[in-house]
């Protein structure tokens, strides 16, 4: 029998500063006041998925401006590991507006392969 394993979506809201202190005038430099960046990574699976071990999803992310992205998967035992991009070194440049679907090195699925318990995703 196979045991179940839950995974819950979180995605970050990120938003830009306004100011930011200059180092070399030791200053405030003001941009003016910019909107809000949201972030958002979800599953083919509904607001709130219940997932069994060897069930497949596809999963989809989205910015509201142009800006880098990153995924990270938090797995059950709450080990975190970079899943987009596949190295730190890569450039995650992701266009604002548009849904996308992440592409993984070998499949274009995730597998749960989770112990039961709660895992989450942050973009």
């Amino acid at each position: 029998m196979r045991s179940f394993a839950t995974t819950t979506l979180a995605a970050g809201l990120l938003a830009a500063a306004a100011g930011v202190p200059s180092a070399l005038t030791g200053q405030e430099a003001s941009f003016g006041a910019p909107e809000a960046l949201e972030a958002r990574v979800w599953l083919d699976r509904g607001q709130e998925p219940v997932l069994q071990a060897g069930d497949r999803v596809r999963i989809y992310y989205s910015v509201s401006e142009d800006a880098y992205a990153a995924i990270f998967h938090i797995n059950t035992d709450g080990v975190a590991r970079l899943i987009y991009p596949t190295s730190p070194q890569e450039a995650a440049r992701t266009a604002g507006g548009r849904e996308y679907r992440l592409l993984l090195p070998q499949s274009p699925y995730w597998y749960v392969d989770d112990a039961p318990g709660m895992g989450y995703f942050f973009i």
